[in-house]
């Protein structure tokens, strides 16, 4: 069972709409539970799976796992049941993609972009220009960046 203080703060979190202040709600969650990330991101994924969750909220904080404690199969759990939930989520796709370029998994990046691209263009795309849409911008950088010999899916 998670504790009753965690569940106050995740309470407090799904509250909180002043983006700087959830910045650092976001930081100072993650460092608490730095020595038990495991039931943080177990908890996380409950909501989901409860459809009690504001992703946006839970992909930062997935952002904030991978990028200050790299710990990068926690945060793709986080977006993977993002996904999961809503799969026609380009926001969520795309931040799919993020976290596995990453890992170094750039196949598997590429095919997460490519289909947030797709959505995202299928949507916004008449209205915004293509080289403007955050999943393109991504895909064109690792594409560019990467030694095609290197690529895993």
């Amino acid at each position: 069972m998670h504790s009753t203080k965690l569940q106050e703060q995740v309470r407090q979190l799904l509250n909180e709409n002043d983006p700087d202040r959830l910045s650092l709600f976001i930081n100072e969650l993650c460092k608490q539970y730095r020595n038990n990330l495991d039931d943080l991101v177990d908890f996380l994924i409950l909501l989901i799976d409860q459809n009690l969750y504001d992703g946006s909220k839970w992909s930062s904080i997935a952002f904030y796992i991978n990028d200050y404690f790299k710990q990068h199969k926690l945060a793709e759990r986080i977006l993977s049941r993002l996904v999961e939930a809503e799969p026609e989520n380009a926001a969520y796709l795309n931040n799919m993609g993020v976290i596995l370029t990453s890992q170094k998994f750039y196949g598997s990046a590429i095919l997460y972009y490519a289909k947030a691209y797709a959505i995202d263009y299928y949507h916004r795309g008449i209205f915004s220009e293509t080289e403007n849409l955050p999943a393109y911008k991504n895909m064109y950088n690792l594409c560019a960046h990467i030694d095609k010999r290197k690529i895993f899916l």
